[in-house]
């Protein structure tokens, strides 16, 4: 049985919590743990608390290290249209996501992912690597691998409710099959598919969003574009949410404000 330390803060740890709570070989303790098992925790340990654990504290990480170190790495590989990214297990050292590899697995990202979908099959990935691979490690059978540091790529910085504003005049082109010669949001180009990646990134949060006019009298509201759709490569919206009002159809929003415009 190993005996472990969890370090984690949000559902997204949860996960990977649950899958060793679940798992007799593995046994979750306070004090003198074999090791220290990371995931999704919104603090930086000190080097003290790394160097507390003899065997280390290992490290969930959402994509394939040194590829997209830092905080975003799930809204950025989707943000930047990548198919595929994966999950590393590494041992903490002082740097940021800069340790050495205990395992990696890679994941296709689905035309329907959302960062809350990604990160939900990562993070259980990320749960099976430790559990094939971390008792061999404490006894020796096997190695962890440095990074290659000068591969390493950085992630979208901290994210704000800001970095999801759509242009509503862009958008409005967007949505009737135009292409802007326009820059939006993260340094891409207008297009149906970099708006459509952008919503999908940064579904659950901050989430996209535009400002719209529900008729020619009303002050401006942002409207939470939930999610969206390509077909033939044209962007359609399917889901959004008008601020005080609950989430509906793109559909149901324009036939209860028919008069609506972005702006």
């Amino acid at each position: 049985m190993i005996t472990f330390q969890f370090f984690g803060s949000d559902n997204y740890s949860k996960i990977v919590l649950g899958e060793f709570l679940k798992d007799k070989n593995f046994k979750l303790v306070k004090n003198n743990p074999d090791v220290g098992i990371l995931a999704s925790y919104g603090k930086i340990l000190d080097k003290k608390t790394v160097n507390s654990i003899k065997a280390g504290i290992f490290n969930v990480h959402p994509s394939l290290l040194p590829k997209y170190r830092g905080p975003t790495p799930v809204q950025s590989a989707i943000i930047n249209g990548e198919t595929e990214t994966g999950v590393t297990v590494f041992k903490l050292d002082e740097k940021i996501d800069h340790g050495p590899i205990l395992g990696q697995k890679k994941e296709e990202i689905r035309k329907d992912d959302t960062s809350l979908s990604l990160y939900n099959r990562l993070f259980i990935l990320g749960a099976q690597i430790i559990k094939e691979s971390l008792e061999n490690y404490l006894n020796g059978s096997i190695k962890l691998t440095p990074q290659d540091h000068k591969k390493a790529i950085f992630t979208i910085k901290k994210l704000d409710k800001e970095n999801g504003f759509i242009d509503p005049g862009i958008l409005s082109q967007i949505l009737k099959g135009k292409k802007p010669d326009k820059k939006i949001n993260f340094g891409l180009f207008a297009s149906s598919g970099n708006i459509h990646n952008i919503i999908r990134g940064l579904y659950p949060w901050p989430c996209a969003w535009t400002m719209v006019k529900t008729n020619s009298n009303s002050n401006p509201k942002r409207l939470k574009l939930i999610s969206s759709h390509l077909q033939n490569e044209k962007l359609f919206l399917d889901r959004v949410q008008l601020e005080g009002k609950k989430e509906v159809t793109f559909k149901q929003f324009k036939e209860g404000y028919p008069d609506f415009s972005f702006s």
